[in-house]
């Protein structure tokens, strides 16, 4: 799922995919309580911004942790957590 930031309210990808009934895996604020994931599965692959000083365009690109890219892989595994 991709998504982009439009205002940067906090919590706002969590609450409004909460309010979607489709909550972040791991979210135990807005998502389920009972889950064996205890982070959130949410990760900010791109990110940009002007800088306030240069005011040069700065652009980030980060991939995904071993951790996380581990944790996908043992959720696509299980039937239970693939939507088709």
């Amino acid at each position: 799922l991709e998504i982009n930031l439009e205002t940067g309210r906090t919590h706002q990808i969590r609450a409004h995919l909460q309010y979607l009934k489709h909550p972040i895996c791991g979210d135990l604020l807005y998502g389920r309580k009972n889950q064996e994931t205890i982070l959130p599965l949410l990760h900010a692959k791109k990110l940009s911004f002007i800088h306030p000083i240069t005011a040069q365009h700065i652009k980030l690109e980060i991939p995904l942790s071993e951790h996380f890219q581990n944790k996908l892989n043992t959720l696509n595994k299980d039937k239970k957590w693939v939507i088709n």
